[in-house]
């Protein structure tokens, strides 16, 4: 059995990692291990007094979801118990590299994607395990058992969950970077959109060559290029959010999206778009039980898989998304056995017509929806990936 500290309290992000936390917490629980909650975000002397007196009995590892200056508060309590501490990212290293650096003795860190721990593993020597466990999906409490009679009769055709944020919001961020720094970035979004497959550490190795010549270059150099750049992601991620968005309303395909911000695209205005300001996880997961086919776009995982994949797959709704090596790995893509629909990031004006043949044939449409269900409810849970964290620690 093991005893595990798990830190809550960032309510960032429609609250998801407290989600998270509470989540693998509470699968942890029903596998016989104890769990030992610490609001990371509350006073920072009653936090680190909580953390000290956890120690005290014993704890075999502390788990963070994006750990920050809050939760680094307590290193000195979790170097002093030799506790190790497990950071389980939600977004690309490179914009934890401060964090990954932080003067704790024994930190690991868990990422949604291979890539990702590769770089870790290549670039950040205080970081002494990288693994690779994807995010459970969210079951919504009133799914329905999932029969051919309930699916046909699902409320929404198509759905996406998410919020809109203009790419050109960070445009500013980028113009005001260092000289070299800007260059890079700049370097970096157009590879990125020219190569849709390349991961960031390639477009970074692409810049470095380009404006300084090499890519060979100190560990501490490298980084703070990484860091200084990381605006690059997020400005390809919702670029390509837009870009492919655009593309299916514009076809006129109805779809129903879930969460703020796309008005700001006129999106309200078009007879066949219908918006809903639903957008955090419990909300998304109820959408999802009400739909047949759930849009995902991740550009950003190249190894690996998001978390809207497996909450809509086991609140029976088919998913039709861009691929990753993850992906291809562990779900069937096509034939008879299929369980997700794959488009092609690479040509986004193609999506359209494959979601509308995707939405045609509503018999492979459940068949794809049930299967989806079944590998997710067997692989994909917060029981499943509390299973994956036990082995990790005992690695």
């Amino acid at each position: 059995m093991k005893r595990v500290l798990v830190f809550y309290g960032n309510q960032l992000c429609y609250n998801t990692l407290n989600i998270f936390a509470k989540s693998i917490g509470s699968c942890l629980e029903k596998m016989g291990h104890e769990v030992v909650l610490a609001d990371a975000y509350t006073d920072e002397e009653d936090f680190i007094n909580c953390v000290e007196n956890a120690a005290r009995s014993g704890v075999d590892a502390a788990l963070a979801f994006n750990a920050d200056g809050n939760i680094l508060a307590c290193r000195n309590v979790l170097n002093e118990y030799r506790i190790p501490l497990y950071d389980w990212i939600v977004d690309h290293p490179c914009d934890h590299i401060k964090v990954l650096n932080a003067p704790i003795d024994d930190l690991n860190v868990i990422t949604l994607d291979r890539d990702q721990a590769g770089f870790i593993e290549r670039h950040i020597d205080n970081v002494r395990s990288a693994h690779t466990i994807p995010l459970g999906g969210f079951r919504n409490d009133d799914c329905d058992d999932l029969c051919e009679e309930s699916f046909n009769n699902r409320k929404y055709g198509l759905i996406f969950t998410g919020s809109y944020v203009p790419y050109t919001q960070f445009e500013d961020s980028i113009l005001s970077l260092p000289d070299r720094m800007r260059k890079m970035t700049v370097l970096m979004i157009e590879y990125m959109l020219t190569n849709r497959m390349a991961t960031n550490e390639e477009a970074l190795d692409h810049a470095l060559r380009e404006v300084i010549g090499t890519d060979q270059i100190p560990s501490a150099v490298y980084q703070e290029c990484a860091y200084y750049t990381s605006n690059s992601n997020i400005y390809v991620r919702h670029y390509i959010r837009e870009e492919m968005m655009r593309f299916i309303v514009d076809s006129g395909l109805r779809i129903d999206i879930f969460g703020p911000g796309w008005e700001r695209l006129g999106f309200d205005k078009k007879k066949n778009v219908m918006l809903h300001d639903r957008v955090d996880y419990v909300e998304s997961s109820k959408a999802c039980s009400e739909a047949k086919l759930s849009l995902n776009i991740m550009p950003w995982f190249k190894c690996g898989l998001h978390d809207r994949i497996p909450t809509a797959m086991m609140n029976g709704s088919a998913v039709v998304t861009d691929t990753s090596r993850y992906i291809d790995e562990v779900f069937t893509t096509e034939g008879d056995d299929q369980d997700i629909f794959l488009f092609d990031i690479r040509d986004p004006g193609s999506a359209p017509k494959y979601i509308m043949d995707c939405l045609s044939d509503e018999d492979r449409l459940f068949r794809v929806a049930r299967r989806g269900r079944d590998r997710s409810l067997a692989e994909l849970t917060w029981e499943a990936r509390a299973s994956e964290l036990v082995m990790a620690i005992g690695s």
